[in-house]
């Protein structure tokens, strides 16, 4: 290879080091994963919380379900005394009163009992929606992680491939021209212009005639006329 292929094999291998290298320093796997960790937490205070409800309401049920087996004790004992042989019609009708008041508070009862186990069966539900939740964002978490993780450590055994690569191909470019290529990189962010179907990758310009002659003739450097970068023509595609 020549000095020309050299220089566009260079850059080719910085760009990747470049990429690489963004990869380890790119900070938003971990922004995300914060991101991930605070939303699981989240989900996992709203399932505690759902589960803190359920444990409330069956406390009430329970607490409602003995004041209602109460009041069935105090109706059935009512009701047996009415039937008794030595009452008075008067304590009958008193007794019957209090049999129909304490009657209508039990189907109120039985009514509230029924709203706290429809209440607690939507709480069930709405939990275990939550608790499904968890289980994704948990498993999401530690997938993204090692997926991350991952690609990190392929970044720095690349970055460490491309960095070998780099030094080796400097060492095969004459020093004069290798110093040219750097102040074009440092004044332009690349060097190298892949000439593709005429037009200069750099400028997106056509390369006239007259240059793609100098290009096919000169083995060394040749510039573009709109950008000053060195341009590149692979001859062998």
């Amino acid at each position: 290879m020549n000095n020309m292929d050299m220089l566009f094999q260079l850059q080719e291998n910085e760009i990747k080091a470049a990429e690489n290298n963004k990869i380890i320093k790119d900070g938003s796997y971990v922004y995300l994963l914060k991101k991930m960790k605070i939303e699981f937490e989240k989900c996992k205070e709203e399932f505690l919380l759902k589960g803190n409800e359920i444990e409330k309401i069956k406390d009430r049920f329970k607490s409602a379900s003995s004041k209602t087996r109460d009041l069935k004790e105090k109706i059935e004992a009512d009701e047996k005394m009415m039937y008794s042989s030595n009452i008075t019609s008067k304590t009958v009708e008193k007794l019957q009163k209090r049999v129909s008041d304490n009657n209508k508070r039990l189907s109120e009862m039985d009514d509230k009992n029924i709203i706290l186990l429809e209440s607690e069966e939507k709480l069930e539900e709405e939990k275990e929606i939550l608790r499904k939740k968890l289980v994704e964002l948990k498993n999401n978490f530690y997938d993204y992680k090692e997926a991350s993780n991952k690609k990190i450590l392929n970044a720095h055994n690349e970055l460490k491939k491309y960095n070998a690569n780099i030094e080796n191909i400097k060492k095969t470019i004459p020093e004069k021209i290798l110093k040219e290529y750097t102040q074009i990189k440092y004044s332009k962010g690349t060097a190298i212009a892949l000439i593709k179907n005429g037009i200069c990758s750099g400028c997106k310009m056509k390369v006239s005639a007259m240059t793609m002659d100098q290009i096919s003739k000169n083995k060394e450097k040749v510039l573009c006329d709109n950008c000053g970068r060195i341009l590149y023509y692979n001859f062998d595609k």
